[in-house]
């Protein structure tokens, strides 16, 4: 299981948050959890795969923003510029039909242009990036709900492989 809280301010001063990202195959044996509590800035990157020169993401906690946290667990969050941006995660064991859940609170005020996109890459043994799925989430499409909504990726592929995990905005 891997878990992250995110908070993503948007163009237009519109704020949506992420709050819960996990990975679970069937039985969750191998789960990862991550919560942006410690080391940060070493486990996450923009410098790497598609997120090479986009502009990076932020740690800032939930105290200085007014925000309340969705879990009594956490207080840091991630929060991308202003305008794009993009980063990547460590990578971790995922195989077939593993899910990746998250759950993403979006301003009813958001604008039709927001968006995000949760992208799920597996890694080869020399490197090589590759998208086994990903999801858009904007204000522009027919199922947008103000509020919290949770985003399932399911993860179909032939073999179990490292993988990370790509938020852009």
């Amino acid at each position: 299981m891997m878990i992250l809280n995110r908070v993503v301010g948007m163009a237009h001063s519109v704020l949506l948050l992420i709050f819960l990202l996990t990975y679970q195959s069937v039985f969750c044996e191998d789960c990862v959890t991550y919560d942006f509590e410690n080391d940060f800035d070493n486990l996450f990157s923009s410098n790497s795969g598609l997120c090479t020169s986009q502009h990076s993401w932020d740690m800032k906690h939930y105290d200085t923003t007014g925000i309340t946290s969705p879990s009594p667990n956490s207080t840091s969050f991630i929060s991308p510029p202003v305008f794009n941006g993009c980063v990547s995660s460590f990578s971790f064991p995922i195989e077939n039909n593993g899910i990746v859940e998250v759950n993403v609170y979006m301003d009813e005020n958001s604008d039709q242009s927001d968006f995000i996109i949760v992208l799920i890459q597996s890694i080869d043994e020399n490197g090589i990036e590759s998208t086994i799925t990903n999801e858009m989430y904007s204000p522009s499409q027919s199922t947008f709900v103000a509020g919290w909504i949770t985003l399932r990726l399911q993860l179909l592929m032939l073999a179990p492989a490292q993988g990370l995990v790509r938020d852009m905005c």
